[in-house]
């Protein structure tokens, strides 16, 4: 008697619920809502004003998407996992405030907290004075403390003499270029290399180029949307910022479709810290 007692209860709060408007738990349809952010490991760890973030089940006809006041869920797109994906951009530093509302799987809220582009985010004060080498990598001359230089994009190609080489123009197609093998489709050894400054440290980004940024949200392209990081040796104090990366030119990775990333900082002959290296790597 009492567990019918208990249903019933349970019921006539439903019941109630609906009659309001209000949205019935995730639970009590089956699915639970939920949303996360995928490019960082923590929500309370977003850097740069953006974040990748997913929504599970992903029915965009069904969901409402808010930031704050402002609705995004223009910004979500239906991925093949049944998931919904999108960049969340504009977030100032600090606390911000994602809704997801479903008319059939209730809703869920997720709190970031977001961290300048220079940093830091976990490691601490940054030590001074700190010297900027952005001119090494042909960016813009940087001021300390921030060493903060504006991204420059430039294309390369492989060979058939088994080189890279510059390209000034992506849109034109050399003589000896090459084919890569991506997913076993051939496609255009084009590569595009992003230079910036992130968390102090200047960032190099190199992916196969098929006329497009590589970009999570598409299911298509030369990318085969994995990420090979690398890191380079040694350990010395340092007060720069570094002329090297890890590398990210590498033939074994980008022939595949990787993307390749490093950088300064990642170096630990730059600066001997695996903390500020971690914290570079993630930012990046």
């Amino acid at each position: 008697m009492r567990s019918l007692r208990v249903r019933s209860l349970l019921a006539c709060g439903l019941l109630i619920l609906a009659t309001l408007g209000m949205s019935i738990p995730a639970q009590a349809a089956g699915h639970r809502l939920t949303v996360e952010v995928v490019s960082s490991p923590r929500a309370d760890l977003v850097t740069g004003g953006d974040a990748l973030v997913r929504i599970r089940p992903g029915d965009a006809d069904d969901v409402t998407v808010t930031l704050g006041h402002r609705e995004i869920t223009d910004a979500f797109a239906a991925q093949p996992d049944g998931s919904l994906l999108g960049l969340v951009t504009g977030m100032p530093d600090g606390h911000s405030v994602l809704i997801v509302h479903s008319r059939h799987h209730g809703a869920a809220v997720l709190h970031l907290v977001g961290h300048p582009l220079h940093g830091p985010v976990f490691s601490g004060p940054q030590q001074l004075p700190f010297f900027c080498e952005t001119t090494a990598f042909g960016l813009a001359p940087a001021s300390q403390p921030f060493c903060e230089a504006s991204t420059q994009v430039s294309y390369v190609y492989r060979s058939t003499a088994g080189t890279f080489k510059p390209l000034a123009d992506p849109t034109s197609v050399p003589a000896d270029l090459v084919q890569a093998t991506v997913d076993g489709r051939q496609v255009p050894y084009l590569v595009r290399v992003e230079r910036g400054t992130i968390d102090r440290a200047v960032y190099e980004i190199a992916a196969l180029y098929d006329g497009q940024a590589p970009d999570p949200l598409r299911t298509n392209g030369s990318w085969n949307h994995r990420l090979v990081y690398t890191f380079g040796g040694g350990c010395n104090v340092g007060y720069h910022q570094g002329a090297n990366t890890g590398g990210v030119i590498e033939n074994l990775f980008l022939s595949q479709g990787y993307a390749v990333a490093s950088s300064s900082l990642n170096v630990l002959d730059n600066n001997c810290s695996p903390v500020i290296s971690a914290e570079a790597a993630m930012m990046v």
